[in-house]
């Protein structure tokens, strides 16, 4: 039997848009985040933060953990070419600003936050008077009347937008090239009229006058340019410039005022101020701590910790209590340190505790939930397998193996699951904190697999063919031969009596389970399916 493709899933729903509301998914929780955005997390105020995650911002309440969301445009439908590049906040007004990459033309999106569950987008702004695709970062003046955006190449441009005159007041192009690239910009605290970008090898300061910003002029004597990591204002008003060789540059307005040595040996890549003076967040997850010296010394360092593991520190944030100081890795990690305590301090202690859980911090490649229990497994890129309460928003179990899970599936007891790997299939049982094999089979390279509803069986994908094994007896009970390329996809209907597999051989099947036999068929040439499903009412869907 041919099963004839309908009206795609879209069409089918907006003949009743009622029944469409009221089966519309809405994204409950994130369990990860991304480092590779500008300014990547935020505080809103002591039990509110901001972060980046997929292509959506995340408001997240630290004491309930509840999250409330913005997706960006097209919700990812594009990454990873285009998405989220940059965002800031302004937290006395709960004024947040995101930067996306498009397919025609950069876009900066202002939203203000009502109370914790409503938002209100104010006002989108569409870089389209410079070639640039990309906003690289952004920064809200000490008012909140101006953001200073700065685009990526190939035009590097800068731009000062008036945020209360809704209108971009000053544009100023080709201010660096690709090779040294701008990585962040911000207004003088005390002016709003001076603004700062600073990168690799390049340093400028510009003058905003009526209707352009005129670039500055300033003096570093001898020294030679360099990578300027990352600035910042401290509460004197001075700025600090952090470098690749842990040196703070000192200036006073635009006027170079000298050079503070940290007295560490590698690179600086993220720098904040605090009432007592600044802090760095360096190379090998150290984090070095500073206050306002005498007379004699400008600077004395108070503390100097790490984090276990050769990861950068790329990102540090503050809350408005300078209670505790949050320090963001390059592997995706948030960790948080108690700054009220942080003189007595010992480097040997445990001192970093994770903000939220453990993310992911290279691709997913495998994911199920279970049924009987409010679990969710995950496998990636970075070798570990993390099971996750999504009910309880916490993570259960994270385990390191030695190379990378392919695919993975959870038994609906929540018992057990299966991971494939490059060299076999692995049935593995969960304990109450770790997870461990019980029995291998000799399937290599598995890129999908799938416990069934009731649990009895598991199915696996083996190049074009599926096999299918007993759950408690380890028999092979069935190779399912139909697909001639490889299988993308299985599909357990509800009763267990039917699997559903896809194929980039543009084809969808049906297999009996009692009998092993193909019993429905969907071609579609020029079509390479990705996954399919077939609810209740023997309706297929596929994409």
């Amino acid at each position: 039997q041919l099963l004839k493709p309908k009206k795609n899933l879209t069409q089918t729903m907006s003949k009743d848009d009622s029944s469409a509301a009221a089966k519309a998914l809405q994204l409950r929780h994130v369990f990860g985040f991304r480092s590779d955005v500008s300014k990547p997390f935020n505080f809103l105020d002591e039990t509110h933060v901001v972060f980046t995650a997929g292509h959506s911002i995340i408001i997240h309440n630290i004491e309930d953990k509840t999250q409330t969301f913005i997706s960006g445009q097209n919700h990812g439908s594009l990454l990873p070419s285009c998405g989220i590049t940059a965002i800031d906040i302004y937290s006395p007004k709960k004024l947040i600003a995101i930067a996306e990459k498009t397919e025609k033309v950069a876009i900066i999106s202002l939203y203000e936050l009502l109370s914790e569950n409503k938002k209100r987008r104010r006002k989108v702004i569409q870089c389209s008077d410079i070639i640039s695709r990309e906003i690289i970062s952004l920064s809200f003046s000490s008012d909140s009347k101006f953001i200073l955006a700065i685009g990526g190449a190939p035009d590097w441009s800068i731009i000062n937008y008036h945020r209360e005159k809704g209108r971009i007041i000053q544009i100023i192009k080709n201010q660096t090239i690709s090779t040294m690239p701008f990585y962040n910009g911000s207004y003088c605290p005390s002016d709003n009229n001076l603004i700062i970008c600073s990168g690799h090898k390049v340093l400028k300061f510009y003058k905003s006058e009526q209707s352009e910003l005129k670039p500055i002029q300033i003096s570093l004597g001898k020294r030679e340019t360099c990578d300027y990591t990352s600035h910042c204002w401290d509460q004197d008003r001075r700025l600090l410039i952090a470098t690749e060789h842990a040196e703070i540059l000192i200036f006073d307005g635009t006027e170079f005022r000298g050079v503070f040595d940290t007295q560490f040996t590698l690179s600086i890549f993220s720098i904040i101020s605090f009432s007592k003076g600044f802090i760095c967040g360096c190379d090998n997850g150290t984090i070095l701590v500073f206050e306002r010296g005498d007379d004699k010394e400008m600077y004395k360092k108070i503390n100097k910790l790490s984090i276990f593991g050769n990861y950068s520190m790329t990102h540090l944030s503050l809350p408005p209590s300078e209670e505790q100081i949050v320090c963001c890795l390059n592997n995706n990690q948030i960790y948080t340190l108690n700054l009220s305590q942080i003189e007595v301090l010992k480097q040997d202690d445990n001192n970093f505790e994770l903000l939220l859980t453990p993310f992911h911090y290279k691709g997913i490649t495998g994911l199920d939930l279970c049924i009987r229990k409010s679990y969710l497994v995950s496998c990636g890129y970075d070798k570990s397998v993390k099971i996750w309460n999504w009910n309880e928003k916490k993570l259960i179990i994270n385990k390191l193996f030695n190379e990378i899970p392919l695919c993975i599936t959870m038994h609906p007891s929540g018992l057990h699951i299966v991971i494939g790997f490059s060299d076999k299939l692995r049935l593995m049982n969960i304990l109450i904190d770790d997870i461990r094999g019980y029995k291998d089979f000799s399937i290599k390279g598995c890129t999908q697999v799938k416990f069934s509803n009731g649990g009895q069986y598991f199915a696996a994908i083996n190049a074009s063919a599926v096999q299918i094994y007993q759950t408690y007896t380890f028999n092979n009970i069935a190779t399912l031969r139909g697909h001639t390329a490889k299988v993308t996809n299985l599909w357990w209907y509800f009763d267990d009596s039917l699997l559903i597999t896809s194929s980039i051989d543009n084809s969808v099947l049906v297999w009996n389970i009692n009998n092993n036999t193909r019993t429905q068929e969907h071609q579609h040439k020029g079509c390479s399916y990705l996954s399919a499903a077939l609810d209740n009412k023997q309706l297929l869907y596929a994409s």
